[in-house]
């Protein structure tokens, strides 16, 4: 029988180096001790069959190139979120980890650790998703810990909530202090939900006005978002007098997402709704669909949320529409 290990160096540390099923390992085993080794040689190939080798040789860091290689397709926004939860939070804590050693206990510890620091429910789910990801590269089978695994995975800091929503009126009434440049622009996020960034990139090929359909990539996500075009959408890309042939053209050429909230801003003062910003025309969308009684579900994929709990966030009711559902109690 061939050995399968072999020592190295002056300290006559003993390394694996054998070959199972066409494949060639090579590892170190850390020790002098031919008993102690031939024992980790042992665990070493239980845990090549049992397909846990990798997790166990494999560093979180190394993989963190080889993730922003496959991070390259995605959108800007997507790229620059991740790469910094890496950079910043990720690789810090789980950096020197072994895959094998990244358990519940220590994503509940890194959980525990950011919340210290106030982190929402939002953020620590965009971390702990990016987190999956990287492990997913080696580990198939990884699955993020939840509620069920650890109590301690109840998320503490739910983020704030808008106290104010806009009514269709005050939605007009902004965008008539707005430049003349940016009027439409806002309308089309008023009515689609679109955040801005995808407003600004919107490109005529991305709208589909025979059939009503508005096809994008979110800015956020990266996730692709179909939004349904009403009749006053359908106008107001109508009223767009220049439209290049091209159909990879923008729908606002030139415009920069910056002087679209700055100038959103200015105008809000000015209609005396100082609190609102470019986002809560997202929210107006969302409120204004759950006041005219649309289910959640149908909501949720206009905005593009898969979790209802995010739609949640942007639907705002009226006094008169709470009002309104206790009104069944004196039907007969």
């Amino acid at each position: 029988m061939p050995e399968h290990m072999r020592r190295r160096g002056k300290s006559g540390i003993f390394y694996a180096d054998f070959w199972l099923d066409g494949v060639h390992y090579q590892d170190c085993l850390g020790t002098s001790d031919r008993r102690w080794a031939e024992r980790t040689l042992a665990l070493l190939k239980d845990k090549i069959e049992g397909g846990e080798y990798y997790k166990h040789r494999t560093i979180f860091r190394d993989l963190v190139p080889k993730y922003l290689e496959k991070l390259s397709t995605r959108s800007l926004h997507l790229k620059v979120r991740n790469t910094t939860i890496l950079e910043i939070h990720l690789t810090p804590f789980f950096g020197d980890m072994r895959l094998a050693e990244i358990n519940i206990s220590s994503v509940v510890q890194y959980k525990m650790e950011r919340e210290k620091d106030r982190a929402t429910e939002s953020t620590l789910k965009k971390e702990l998703r990016v987190l999956r990801e990287v492990i997913l590269l080696v580990d198939s089978k990884w699955k993020n810990p939840t509620l069920a695994d650890s109590d301690l995975m109840k998320f503490i800091y739910k983020g704030k909530k808008a106290e104010n929503f806009l009514e269709e009126s005050d939605v007009y009434l902004i965008i008539g202090c707005m430049p003349e440049k940016y009027k439409a622009l806002c309308l089309i996020a008023a009515y689609s939900g679109l955040r801005l960034k995808n407003v600004v990139e919107l490109k005529w090929e991305n709208v589909d006005l025979a059939n009503g359909w508005i096809r994008v990539n979110q800015s956020k996500t990266g996730n692709l978002v179909k939004v349904p075009i009403c009749g006053k959408l359908k106008d107001i890309f109508g009223s767009i007098k220049v439209r290049p042939l091209a159909g990879n053209a923008r729908v606002f050429p030139g415009s920069k997402t910056k002087p679209v909230t700055t100038a959103f801003k200015r105008a809000s003062k000015k209609a005396g709704l100082e609190w609102a910003s470019f986002h809560s025309l997202r929210h107006f969308c969302g409120s204004f669909l759950a006041n005219s009684g649309i289910r959640q579900e149908l909501i949720a994929q206009v905005l593009g949320h898969k979790d209802l709990r995010s739609t949640r966030v942007y639907t705002h009711f009226r006094p008169e529409t709470v009002k309104e559902v206790v009104s069944v109690f004196d039907q007969e």
